[in-house]
């Protein structure tokens, strides 16, 4: 779970499918429409930006307008990160 803020809400939100360009997530605690803007806060300084690209009952596809550094979106895939 991460918190997310749309339309100035804040709840946590389950992410899926991470990359640097954009997630799935479960929107059902947000009352979201397309075009939404959105932002997750990944860590205290690391907050991401971005739009409601799709949506399907409670699922939302989201692009981000800032790209997600790649070391945090492997670890939502728990993917081992390069050293």
């Amino acid at each position: 779970m991460l918190e997310a803020r749309a339309n100035r809400r804040t709840r946590p939100v389950q992410l899926y499918d991470v990359s640097v360009t954009g997630c799935r997530i479960d929107c059902s605690a947000l009352d979201l429409s397309r075009h939404d803007r959105i932002s997750f806060k990944f860590a205290e300084k690391i907050v991401v930006k971005g739009k409601v690209a799709w949506m399907l009952g409670d699922v939302a596809g989201v692009e981000f307008t800032t790209p997600l550094p790649e070391t945090i979106a492997r670890h939502f895939r728990n993917e081992p990160v390069e050293s």
